[in-house]
């Protein structure tokens, strides 16, 4: 699968002794033409902040990778197995 990663969007991450901050930098109309391109149905940008193995020559720490994951539809959802003769109090699906 080919990765995207999102434009407009510039992460460095800065260390000190006990902490650290992404020092983030974003280009509002490249980041908003993305987000736009790539919303989903709903309306939603998913995308992952993945830290990068080394900086780059800019000093650029972490990439944004836009997530395309989406659920398997395909498969029918399974029938209750609780059949409920009137005898017995339903089962719960609780797992305890």
């Amino acid at each position: 699968m080919k990765k995207t990663f999102v434009k407009g969007i510039w992460i460095k991450e800065k260390t000190f002794t006990d902490w650290s901050v992404l020092k983030t930098s974003i280009k509002v109309d490249d980041l908003i033409k993305f987000l736009e391109e790539n919303k989903n149905e709903k309306g939603y940008v998913n995308f992952d902040i993945k830290k990068r193995k080394q900086a780059s020559e800019t000093g650029i720490t972490h990439n944004c990778e836009l997530d395309t994951w989406k659920p398997d539809t395909s498969q029918s959802t399974p029938e209750s197995k609780t059949k409920n003769s009137g005898n017995a109090e339903p089962e719960d699906d609780f797992p305890f």
